[in-house]
């Protein structure tokens, strides 16, 4: 996306003489994100109704590098509006990026201590939203665009990464839950006490046998007075 950011921010930077949007533009290839949305911000305020759409879509481009969603699309649909059909691919675009920015976001928050594995759904479903996002602007753009093409692909990456998160989350969830419990002991079947038990009694009946015996044969031997 990078050549489409350089030309964007060229035809806002040449569409009026402005220092400050100039700061602006400035700032945004500077990667001081916060600075350029402000001076963006600042020059649509003092257009008097009538920025560009090149300039709307710079505040836009700042606001999803700050992560200003809502300044975003705002940006975006005003951008859209004025510039017509020629936008509306760069407002998909951007569309996807916050859909992952958010799939991020999500991730992160997923793998947090106290977290559900299922948290991961709600990253996987913004990342296939992203998809999404970058599918339509290749739809509606004429020309070929790689970088949507290398976003989808990277998308489609991480949402099979984040499958693996969550299954790998459940099993170490269940291993841990199940590592808390104490072993059932396992019931002998009744059958198997049936036998015990008769084998029990016949020891008993031989012992008592082996003992009757004994004091037969000791009353044999003893000496009689008559």
């Amino acid at each position: 996306m990078k050549h489409v950011l350089v030309l964007l921010l060229t035809l806002a930077a040449c569409s009026r003489d402005d220092r400050g949007l100039s700061n602006a533009t400035r700032a945004f290839e500077e990667s001081r994100f916060t600075d350029a949305l402000a001076g963006f911000t600042a020059a649509i305020a003092n257009s008097d109704g009538a920025a560009s759409a090149e300039l709307l879509a710079n505040q836009a481009l700042a606001a999803v590098a700050t992560g200003d969603e809502r300044t975003a699309r705002i940006a975006l649909e005003r951008a859209a509006a004025r510039g017509g059909a020629a936008f509306e691919p760069f407002r998909e675009f951007l569309l996807g990026n916050l859909a992952f920015l958010r799939a991020e976001l999500a991730a992160k928050q997923a793998r947090g201590p106290e977290a559900e594995p299922a948290a991961f759904d709600v990253a996987i479903g913004h990342a296939k939203d992203a998809i999404g996002g970058w599918e339509r602007a290749l739809e509606l753009r004429a020309e070929p665009w790689p970088e949507a093409g290398r976003n989808i692909a990277r998308a489609q990456r991480r949402i099979d990464g984040l499958i693996e998160e969550r299954e790998a989350a459940a099993a170490a969830r269940k291993n841990k839950k199940d590592g808390g419990k104490k072993p059932r002991r396992s019931l002998p079947a009744p059958e198997l006490v049936d036998q015990l038990l008769d084998k029990l009694a016949a020891r008993d009946r031989r012992k008592i046998e082996q003992r009757r015996a004994r004091q037969g044969a000791q009353r044999a031997t003893v000496e009689r007075d008559w």
